[in-house]
């Protein structure tokens, strides 16, 4: 108690609560740790608003079957208890294909997913990425209603209400080596926004009896879509199935589908941390001449002490908590700039669009403040205040009273 008591009484000036040089130490490791609570907030908050938004379309796992049909999904689903020790919490069918959308004299490649209307909901989350048009999926037997991404409202021009053809490459039955096109026309009821750029960009939503219909599938469906338990059990079932599997499947877990990008996120986060953490080291430069000017004016105090019996990791503790009194109070203004600057750029996506999608594969992101973030943060903070004291504590702890005596 007696360290902290004179530290923080040499950490003030005579007049004011702590010296300028003292404020210039915290002003330095305020900006460096906002720098790094805001990156870490940031690059938290894309990966994990690029998770959602793949496990809104795709779910957690996704198998995969030539000649699939739904009567072989219960002995799937066991195989995938079996092996992998996880049980799907609901499942859902799906029918995939490609193709082209044709619409005012302009073509693009698409992607045509036909979803089960009973039970996509479970799994799947797309009603709430509607923003135009038919805000639930109401799809009719009597016409073909689709759903497309809002890039394509853009490129093609589309309206809500619009009929617009697809084409899809059928082979031959006589010949599988020759396609001939058929063509489909769509009732345009609604835009979405997936939340990835070449969703947004091709993606056009169906039931899953009209795409059977149209790619002359019969009851046949290219896959389903699992919930588990946990999204983040869904790499460990897929190398597992792909591994073990006697069934012929062959799955892919949300991860698959960016992968690279997700793997990116992890090395250039931590490379963001260590370069930024760079600013907070520089930034105890200044706590370090600090505590040195305070240990040079302070000598007689320091003989003084010693002289009535004060030991050298006493002398040390004393220099020592003015440096972590800097460190926390540099952290705490810190996290708080960091908050406000982090809520500050959500403000700036909404107004200027700052996020180019066609680079980022998404055009908003959420922040996400984690707690291992801020702990690592502040742990790495005042660690660095603490190393930047040893000196200047050090070298006070050395001096003999009569040094410090000898001119008074």
């Amino acid at each position: 108690m007696f360290n902290l008591w004179v530290g923080w009484k040499y950490l003030k000036s005579e007049y004011r609560f702590m010296s300028f040089t003292s404020w210039l130490g915290v002003f330095g490791l305020t900006i460096g740790v906002a720098s790094l609570f805001v990156s870490m907030a940031v690059v938290s908050g894309y990966e994990t608003t690029l998770k959602r938004n793949v496990i809104d379309v795709t779910g957690d796992l996704t198998i995969l079957k030539r000649g699939f049909k739904e009567e072989q999904v219960p002995s799937i689903l066991e195989e995938v208890k079996s092996l992998a020790g996880a049980s799907a919490t609901h499942w859902t069918p799906f029918v995939f294909l490609e193709g082209l959308l044709a619409h005012n004299k302009k073509i693009k490649g698409i992607m045509l997913e036909g979803i089960d209307p009973k039970s996509y909901g479970k799994v799947l989350h797309y009603e709430h990425r509607i923003i135009e048009g038919e805000k639930k999926f109401n799809f009719s037997s009597d016409e073909s209603r689709a759903w497309v991404g809002k890039g394509l409202k853009k490129k093609f021009n589309l309206q809500v209400g619009d009929s617009f053809k697809v084409v899809l490459p059928i082979d031959e039955e006589a010949n599988s080596n020759f396609f001939k096109p058929i063509v489909k026309k769509f009732k345009l009821m609604g835009f979405l926004d997936l939340g990835r750029f070449e969703y947004n960009e091709r993606y056009i939503l169906t039931d899953m009896e009209t795409a059977q219909n149209f790619a002359r599938l019969g009851d046949r469906i290219t896959g389903i879509r699992l919930k588990l338990p946990s999204s983040d059990l869904a790499q460990e079932v897929m190398s597992i199935l792909n591994e073990k599997s006697e069934m012929g499947i062959w799955t892919k877990s949300w991860r698959e589908h960016n992968k690279n990008i997700f793997e990116a996120v992890v090395y250039e986060k931590a490379v963001i941390f260590f370069v930024l953490l760079v600013m907070v080291i520089a930034a105890s430069f200044n706590v370090s001449s600090t505590l040195f000017v305070s240990v040079m004016q302070r000598f007689s105090d320091i003989s003084v002490m010693k002289a009535i019996g004060a030991k050298r990791r006493q002398i040390v503790w004393i220099f020592s908590i003015q440096g972590l009194i800097i460190g926390v109070l540099g952290t705490f203004f810190g996290l708080l700039i960091g908050v406000a600057a982090s809520y500050g750029f959500l403000i700036i996506q909404d107004l200027w669009h700052v996020l180019p999608a066609e680079t980022y594969k998404i055009d908003h992101i959420d922040i996400e403040f984690r707690a291992l973030d801020i702990v690592l943060i502040g742990f790495s903070t005042l660690l660095i205040c603490f190393l930047s004291t040893l000196g200047p504590a050090l070298r006070g702890a050395r001096l003999k009273p009569v040094e410090g005596l000898k001119y008074e």
